[in-house]
């Protein structure tokens, strides 16, 4: 959708700079996605490179606590409070659920999946996660599934079985069988982080209508000077506050598995190695807090369908700095599974 905006001949720069964005909200939501994507690139790398050395546990729970410290900030400049406001029960308990299932289950499956199968080739299994988010959709919301999802469910399970499988010639040199390029552990591990994160997803738009319900009902009785009615039509604000549950559900869930495995005396030797657990922060930061901000601003301009298409190019996106990183090998049969995977992503949304 484009806007035309008119402005006074004085207007300054700020303002053309504002009607430029007005008026191309398609390209500006496109880039915020894509640049979105970029940094979620990145952080796959990042994640990768520091659970090497500090560990799963480690990397996550240090994830997470920088992760709430910047959306305890962002928080308080929206809301004046340093925890979400007017969420009952049922919305802290889905939201709760969610993240122990995307943050926890998801998180540790693939961090560990990064050390066995690399991040590139878990990014590409972890394309599985729409479409199990639309399965769950469907079980569970009663949601409609298009003959198109079927469709692209079958090519994203074809990108990803022909980049991940190759074809080994027996002794007889008259047949040949598919097997496993790596430890099927891995294959394995990626496959419920996708699981995961695909539920996750559910689980979160049920806690997060919910939020949105309770905000509605408790509107009815508020006080007119209340910041409930400023807060209800600030589009960030059950998202950012949505996420805010989910890490902490996270955090505590990773503390409790840190202190059983050993106490946090490794964690804290685990800080002291600058350059794994300043890579872990900066992670957490352009990954989990601005990647998580900007994902949920480019829903402001354009429709979460070609959001949601653009964020699944990462398995495209990280073979070219995984190539020039970590020396890895890029093959056509890489990409082109890649990018099967992507545009059966791109069918659920149609």
């Amino acid at each position: 959708m484009f806007f035309k905006v008119s402005l006074r001949p004085d207007a300054g720069p700020c303002a053309n700079w504002s009607v430029f964005l007005l008026n191309n909200m398609g390209y500006t939501g496109g880039l915020i996605a894509l640049f979105t994507a970029v940094l979620w690139t990145a952080s796959s790398l990042i994640f990768e490179y520091a659970t090497k050395n500090g560990g799963v546990l480690n990397v996550n729970l240090l994830r997470g606590i920088v992760a709430i410290v910047f959306l305890v900030v962002t928080l308080f400049f929206v809301s004046g409070s340093l925890m979400p406001l007017y969420a009952d029960v049922r919305t802290w308990t889905w939201m709760c659920i969610s993240g122990i299932a995307g943050f926890v289950l998801c998180d540790i499956c693939s961090f560990t999946a990064y050390g066995i199968i690399t991040a590139r080739y878990t990014q590409l299994i972890m394309t599985l996660s729409p479409p199990i988010s639309a399965l769950m959709g469907w079980l569970m919301l009663g949601q409609r599934l298009s003959s198109l999802a079927g469709i692209g469910m079958i090519l994203t399970l074809f990108g990803i079985g022909f980049s991940i499988f190759e074809r080994s010639d027996h002794e007889d040199n008259k047949t040949s069988s598919p097997h496993l390029i790596f430890p099927a552990r891995g294959v394995i591990l990626a496959i419920i982080a996708a699981i995961g994160q695909g539920s996750s997803v559910v689980f979160s738009k049920i806690g997060m209508d919910d939020y949105a319900s309770s905000i509605e009902v408790l509107k009815k009785t508020a006080d007119p000077s209340s910041n409930i009615f400023k807060l209800s039509q600030n589009g960030f604000y059950i998202p950012m506050s949505g996420t805010m549950m989910r890490m902490l559900a996270a955090v505590v869930c990773f503390t409790i598995f840190v202190y059983f495995r050993g106490g946090f005396k490794g964690f804290f030797t685990f800080l002291h190695d600058r350059k794994s657990a300043g890579l872990s922060g900066l992670g957490a930061f352009i990954g989990s807090y601005i990647g998580v901000i900007l994902s949920l601003a480019a829903l402001n301009y354009i429709n979460a369908a070609v959001v949601s298409t653009i964020l699944s190019t990462v398995p495209i996106l990280i073979l070219l700095p995984d190539h020039f990183i970590n020396h890895r090998k890029v093959t056509a049969r890489q990409i082109f599974g890649a990018c099967v995977s992507v545009v059966g992503v791109a069918l659920f949304f149609l």
